[in-house]
Order: structure tokens, then C-alpha cells, then sequence
């Protein structure tokens, strides 16, 4: 029987208390299991806020061990870790301003009515706002803007991409055309 519970337990269960577990983080594996109390003493958060986190995603990885709604959660401090340097800023700018994770969040997601910032390049192509700094895009302009005046902006910017590729299409085929062909093209 003692084989058993072994295998099932391939991560360390850290039975330390939480009091311990901040005083000595540091020499905790990464592959340590913290149940939801310790990480809550880590995290110097209540257990209700940490099930809260993990019903909208927003929290550090958990596993949850076995497949049933009353199986127990373990945190393994090394997603802890890096959900901690993922979530630590030096100003309030750095912040995420909305509630989604990104664009394509925001359409599947999205209700009616709520906005998400999204940028123009000079090229009044329209971005993804965070997604156009990462690129480093030429925005010109930023704005909050509901759902239906992004699929606009998409769709706009869509046809205008087109539209530019045609050209330049017919372009390449104009210079290779017979005269005569060349002016049909242009017209």
C-alpha cells in the first residue's frame, strides 16, 4: 500500500505551515505542492479570494488532484514563481487596463456594450492596442471602442489590405502585358 501512495505522489506535499512556507520560499522545489492555505499565506490572500482567481484564470497555475468537483488543489511553487514574475511591475502603467487577456479574448468573450483599446498605425491599419506595441506599429491614434466598431475597423483594414495587394498585383501583370492588354488593366 505504501508503494502506492508513492507513485500517486510524484510532486513533494509540503505540510509545513504557512508561516513557515513565507519565512522559507526560497528553499522550496519547484516542484513543491502548496495546498490553497499555504499559498494564501504566501500570497498574503484569503483561501476564498485564491478559488475566486482560479474560477476566472487569473491566478498562478493549480493542479487539481483527481477528476471529481471535490478534489483537493495543490499549487506547485514553481508556476507560483513564475506567475509572480509574470504579475510584478514597477509603475501602473505596466497594468493591464482591461479584463481580457487580449483581442481574440474580447470577441469570444465580450459582452455587449463593453469597450477594449485598440490603436491606428499611420497606415490607419487598426490593432490590437498591446499586440501593436509588442510590433512596435506607428500608432497614431489609441481609443476605447466597442465591439461592433472593432469588427468595422478589422473589416475596413481587411479590404484595404486587399485591396493594396490587387493593385500591386495588376501592377506586376500591367508591366509584362502586351500593350494593348495593358491599357484594359488600367482602365
Amino acid at each position: 500500500m505504501a508503494d502506492v501512495e508513492v507513485e500517486a505522489r510524484e510532486k513533494p506535499l509540503c505540510v509545513m505551515s504557512g508561516e513557515q512556507i513565507v519565512r522559507e520560499m526560497h528553499e522550496l522545489s519547484d516542484e513543491t505542492l502548496l495546498t490553497p492555505e499555504q499559498m494564501a499565506s504566501v500570497m498574503q490572500a484569503t483561501s476564498e479570494t485564491l478559488k475566486n482567481m482560479r474560477a476566472t484564470g487569473d491566478g498562478p497555475v493549480f493542479v487539481k488532484l483527481g477528476g471529481g468537483t471535490k478534489s483537493p488543489v495543490r499549487y506547485p511553487v514553481g508556476e507560483y514563481r513564475k506567475w509572480r514574475a509574470a504579475h510584478t511591475y514597477k509603475n501602473t502603467s505596466q497594468l493591464s487596463v482591461s479584463r481580457f487577456g487580449g483581442m481574440a479574448d474580447f470577441l469570444s468573450n465580450g459582452m455587449g456594450g463593453e469597450e477594449f483599446i485598440v490603436a491606428k498605425d499611420a497606415d490607419g491599419i487598426q490593432w490590437d492596442f498591446w499586440e501593436a506595441i509588442k510590433a512596435k506599429a506607428d500608432i497614431v491614434d489609441v481609443q476605447w471602442k466597442p465591439m461592433d466598431q472593432i469588427l468595422d475597423g478589422f473589416r475596413h483594414g481587411a479590404q484595404a489590405r486587399f485591396a493594396r495587394r490587387e493593385k500591386k498585383e495588376f501592377e506586376e501583370i500591367g508591366k509584362d502585358a502586351p500593350p494593348g492588354i495593358r491599357t484594359s488593366i488600367d482602365d
